[in-house]
Formats: C-alpha cells, sequence, structure tokens
C-alpha cells in the first residue's frame, strides 16, 4: 500500500488520454448512491465514486501483450465487489491489471465488461480479485 500522498503523486504524473463525450461535461459531480435499474442484478449497492486512480497493465492474455507502463483512469463507480472505470483504451474481459486507488491501496482486478463510448473513452466494468496487492507503483 502506498501513502496517501505518494498516491496522490503517482496519479497526477499519469498519461492520461480519455476523451469523455460532450454530453458528460458534469461526470465528476455524481455523487451518493446509484440508482437501481428495474433488472438489475447486482449483490451490492453501488455507489458514484468519481476520482482518479492509476491503472497499472499487466500482460495476462498471452495472445495479447500490454507494453509495461500505466494510465491515469477516472473512476465511475464502486462496490464491496466491483469497480467500473473510464480508460482510454480497450480492454478484454478476463485481463486482470492493478488498479493504484487514490487512498494509496493497491488492487489486482479482473475486467468483466468494456463498452465504448467514444474513440478514446471505455467503460470497463471489473471485479475485485481478492485481497489487494502487496508492493509499491511500478
Amino acid at each position: 500500500m502506498l501513502d496517501p500522498h505518494a498516491a496522490e503523486q503517482l496519479i497526477a504524473t499519469a498519461a492520461c488520454a480519455i476523451e469523455l463525450p460532450e454530453e458528460w461535461s458534469d461526470y465528476f459531480e455524481a455523487a451518493g448512491p446509484t440508482p437501481p435499474s428495474f433488472d438489475e442484478s447486482r449483490r451490492f449497492p453501488r455507489f458514484h465514486f468519481r476520482r482518479f486512480a492509476v491503472l497499472g497493465n499487466r500482460s495476462t492474455i498471452p495472445a495479447l501483450p500490454r507494453p509495461a507502463g500505466s494510465h491515469r483512469v477516472f473512476l465511475k463507480d464502486i462496490s464491496r465487489s466491483s469497480v467500473a472505470f473510464l480508460h482510454s483504451e480497450q480492454l478484454f474481459p478476463c485481463e486482470c491489471p492493478e488498479l493504484f486507488m487514490p487512498d494509496g491501496s493497491k488492487w489486482l482486478v479482473t475486467v468483466t465488461r468494456c463498452l465504448r463510448h467514444k474513440e478514446r473513452c471505455y467503460e470497463v466494468a471489473a471485479t475485485f480479485s481478492g485481497k489487494p496487492a502487496t508492493g509499491a507503483a511500478n
């Protein structure tokens, strides 16, 4: 786990190429619980969590090598078991990148879906893969 100051520096220095759709100009203003939908089958409630985080690349699918590096991502919402974020690149189900959260914690996540909103804006849903990983950022 990073101390919060080191996490803040890591997030501030990470490259970010996300291009939000124009109609999302108020993206960072959302707060509180997300309203459930009629056909929702989630186990835990979700909450808006509009912050920055860092996604660390890891090559976890042999046919899809990822160069080492990290990217700033926009967190969207969070629950007890999962997180959604916006990224400038497409990720694929079963990829397992590292997510460095604003509080300094480091999590391994498993991508469950990826939805394209714009050429440089993908909404990624992922589940937390067990306990936080130990160690500092690369």
